[in-house]
């Protein structure tokens, strides 16, 4: 069960037809790629190291149930004697300097040992919601008041 119940489907429709898609961002030393529902991996030189495997979409927060995420889970075992994982939080605020037009994967923290988050922007995402890209038309209850356009790829290639 990925739990994508939650996310608006208009949305989970275009994410899902992008599977595989990756993307790319870098934080000093590092360059981290999302094989979009598959997994994170993290590379330097010739060195790879497997942040996660896609496991479900999520709330970030559980309190403030405000932010979406992808959760990756085992991945390769850390010193700590457990796996990798990583938070992918969609957002709508383009990384200063990129084009707006542009998917990135940007503010990557390890805020504990081997957990990292990312912050990933997807423009056509961001482009179809409501409200001044009002982050919680991203979620399942959204679509009731959403006349937001069709997520399609042949529409956006369009837009």
């Amino acid at each position: 069960d990925s739990n994508s119940e939650i996310v608006n489907p208009l949305v989970l429709e275009y994410m899902i037809g992008r599977k595989g898609e990756i993307v790319q961002g870098n934080e000093g030393k590092y360059t981290y790629k999302v094989h979009l529902f598959e997994k994170v991996e993290q590379t330097e030189n010739y060195y790879a190291w497997n942040l996660g495997i896609f496991e479900k979409w999520d709330f970030c927060d559980e309190d403030s149930k405000k932010e979406l995420c992808l959760v990756f889970n085992d991945g390769q075992v850390c010193g700590n004697g457990h796996g990798r994982q990583s938070h992918l939080h969609f957002t709508c605020d383009a990384p200063n300097d990129q084009a707006a037009t542009e998917q990135s994967l940007y503010g990557i923290t390890e805020p504990l040992t081997c957990s990292y988050h990312f912050k990933l922007y997807i423009p056509h995402i961001c482009d179809a919601l409501l409200h001044d890209n009002d982050m919680n038309d991203i979620f399942a209850d959204a679509e009731k008041t959403s006349s937001a356009l069709p997520l399609n790829a042949a529409n956006m290639d369009n837009a």
